[in-house]
């Protein structure tokens, strides 16, 4: 009973994420060293985007995304670790020049510390 419980509750989160129309992914903050930021969840705009299904991108770097600022100080990351939960870039995804808006938010874990990442890029 619990286990089902636990399943409907985290399907019912994927689903308001997916219900996002920018593309959103989460990671795990991690610990401090570490930069690789694996995704834990990507919703449907993501997957759609590459089309890929989401067992491809789980566990996978969150610089996957392929934007010219990842693994820079002006990734949506770096720039929440600087206590900057927004950064702005411009990218041509094969469709012409775009400009974007890369915003980030912590979610804490059951003892309240922060655990987790969720990263929206919105288009400018």
């Amino acid at each position: 009973e619990i286990r089902k419980v636990a399943a409907e509750r985290e399907q019912f989160f994927m689903g308001i994420v997916d219900s996002c129309e920018q593309p959103c992914s989460v990671t795990a903050i991690g610990n401090k060293n570490d930069k690789e930021w694996r995704w834990l969840y990507v919703n449907s705009p993501v997957r759609n985007a590459f089309n890929k299904p989401l067992s491809e991108f789980l566990d996978k770097s969150c610089y996957n995304w392929g934007a010219n600022i990842c693994k820079t100080k002006n990734c949506g990351r770096e720039c929440q670790l600087a206590a900057k939960p927004e950064t702005k870039f411009a990218q041509d995804f094969g469709a012409g020049l775009n400009h974007f808006r890369v915003y980030t938010k912590t979610i804490n874990d059951l003892e309240g510390k922060p655990a987790y990442v969720v990263e929206w890029v919105d288009p400018n």
